[in-house]
């Protein structure tokens, strides 16, 4: 049996490592259009914050690592097209190298590709867009290369990551970091408006500048071709650079008309990752996945998602086994910003109604202070859960501390089907040298009784 995977992704190698796991005789090609293979679109961030050296270093797997352990790697090849009769896929590598690749089972992890808007100045060698290898690579030079007045478009969790390592990279100095966000608030698909607010207020003090409820129309440039600025809906905003962070779309062009796609164009697949045809399956960016809340599928390109979904399309289309299912996602992310943590899981009380859900919210802030132990932080934790039947859907953490783990506890609580009445007296351990008896998510269950709740509108 012949397994093809298209895409040295995420999803990709960890297909290929389940179907090498699953069957250790199993012949697995990867076909990879670039020359490299696993590398973390968030390794910029790993780079200006002195995590690793060298960008190439941002991958958790090397090609010679991948072929010690049985994987035949095809690389700088684009797969221009699948033909699903005859199960052969039509190959470009190099310099203009044509070629055939047959496969018995076939798996597409071909992933996403940044959001290019259509503006003017956007092809301007100061307007950096990135997410592989090579586009990291330029943008590094560019960010180093250009002045201090640096505007990023798109405060999600990219583009505040990306200024939070700048930030730290030149230790708050000679930097001038801008963020144009086209929402009243950031990260608005993870949080709800009271915990963006504290964000943005920790980042102004930090110097940080937000323009909010904002497009930008156009990149103006001076007679030498250099960026002088951008035009927002409601003002002109000088800089030097400008980095478009502004979401990702998934790679499946040469997909149409081969199998079916969604009107987005994910690709459409079951429950068991399996696409229109049924020797192909798929996983990664390229897909949408079903939301545990709402039961609906959106595209949501997280790689906890890829990496699920990659193990369930590996292990089904092997078919030694008994099919899985994927499980639902929560949507679970977390990450630190300027010196603050922030986690995030499920839905947000502001989105609720938009998928027909009457909900409560409890939110605690408090010190992390308890005689013997002080170390001057704040915690504030948000749990949003049915009013009707006190199921948590979502939660927001925040603090100064290294909070990110405590979200998997509410992810699986989402997952569950927990109650609120349910995490009030939930056991979590205790041990005086690092925590109190209580735990904070016990306290904010059991705040919903004490304190009025606010119900969405």
């Amino acid at each position: 049996m012949k397994y093809v995977i298209i895409g040295g992704t995420h999803a990709g190698i960890s297909a290929a490592r389940t179907i090498l796991k699953a069957n250790a005789q199993a012949d697995v090609l990867i076909v990879e259009m670039k020359e490299n293979v696993s590398y973390i679109s968030s390794g910029i961030n790993l780079f200006f914050d002195g995590t690793v050296d060298d960008l190439a270093d941002a991958s958790y797997a090397t090609p010679d690592l991948l072929k010690s352990e049985g994987i035949k790697l095809m690389l700088g090849s684009e797969v221009l097209n699948v033909n699903t009769q005859d199960k052969r896929l039509y190959v470009v590598s190099g310099d203009e190298q044509y070629s055939y690749v047959d496969y018995d089972k076939l798996i597409l992890a071909n992933g996403s590709k940044v959001v290019k808007p259509r503006i003017k100045g956007i092809d301007n060698e100061n307007v950096v867009l990135y997410k592989d290898l090579e586009e990291s690579k330029r943008a590094v030079e560019r960010l180093n290369s250009a002045g201090k007045r640096i505007l990023i478009v798109g405060a999600g969790l990219a583009g505040l990551a990306l200024a939070s390592s700048i930030y730290e990279g030149r230790k708050g100095k000679d930097v001038d970091i801008t963020m144009v966000e086209a929402m009243e608030g950031i990260l608005t698909h993870y949080v709800d408006q009271e915990i963006s607010s504290r964000l943005i207020n920790d980042l102004k003090e930090k110097g940080v500048k937000f323009i909010l409820r904002n497009d930008v129309h156009a990149i103006n440039v001076d007679n030498n071709d250099k960026v002088i600025s951008v035009s927002t809906t409601d003002q002109e905003i000088d800089c030097d650079l400008v980095v478009f962070s502004v979401g990702l779309k998934p790679n499946n062009d040469f997909l149409r008309g081969v199998i079916d796609l969604n009107q987005n164009n994910t690709i459409k697949i079951d429950d068991y990752m399996h696409t229109s045809d049924e020797h192909i399956y798929a996983a990664g960016d390229n897909v949408e996945f079903r939301q545990t809340v709402s039961q609906h599928r959106s595209y949501q390109p997280l790689v906890n998602n890829a990496v699920k979904g990659a193990i369930v399309a590996a292990y089904n289309c092997t078919g030694l086994f008994k099919p899985i299912k994927v499980e639902t996602t929560q949507g679970t992310t977390g990450t630190k910003l300027f010196g603050h943590y922030i986690a995030t899981t499920g839905i947000t009380e502001e989105n609720a109604p938009y998928i027909g859900l009457n909900v409560l919210s409890s939110t605690i802030e408090e010190e992390i202070e308890y005689n013997y132990v002080k170390n001057n932080s704040k915690i504030v934790v948000k749990v949003i859960y049915e009013k009707d039947t006190e199921v948590i859907v979502g939660a927001q953490i925040y603090s100064e501390n290294n909070i990110l783990d405590t979200i998997n506890v509410m992810s699986v609580a989402i997952n569950m089907r927990m109650t609120m009445a349910k995490l009030a007296t939930m056991d979590f351990y205790f041990n005086p040298a690092y925590n109190k008896a209580l735990n904070s998510l016990n306290e904010v269950a059991l705040a919903r009784t004490i304190k009025p709740c606010r119900i969405s509108k």
